[in-house]
């Protein structure tokens, strides 16, 4: 699985951008993607992302809201559980 960070554009009638991590399945042979989820991360400028070492959970640093939040992930789709 990959995991990427973004941050979504001023949409009319929203307080402001949102910050959402893609999960990503990766096709064994030949490398392709495909997107199984999006994930708002509460934040708006969510720069890093990070597996902790034994791969339970995914960490996320926002970089002006000052904060850090961790999701649950779980192993066989790769979805992620904001905790």
């Amino acid at each position: 699985f990959g995991y990427s960070t973004t941050r979504t554009a001023f949409v009319h009638g929203s307080p402001g951008p949102t910050a959402k991590i893609g999960v990503f399945k990766v096709d064994q042979v030949d490398g392709t993607l495909s997107l199984v989820q999006w994930v708002d991360t509460g934040g708006w400028n969510t720069r890093d992302c990070v597996l902790s070492p034994n791969d339970h959970a995914l960490l996320t640093v926002d970089v002006l809201g000052h904060t850090l939040t961790s999701f649950v992930r779980d192993p066989e789709s790769g979805k992620l559980e904001k905790k």
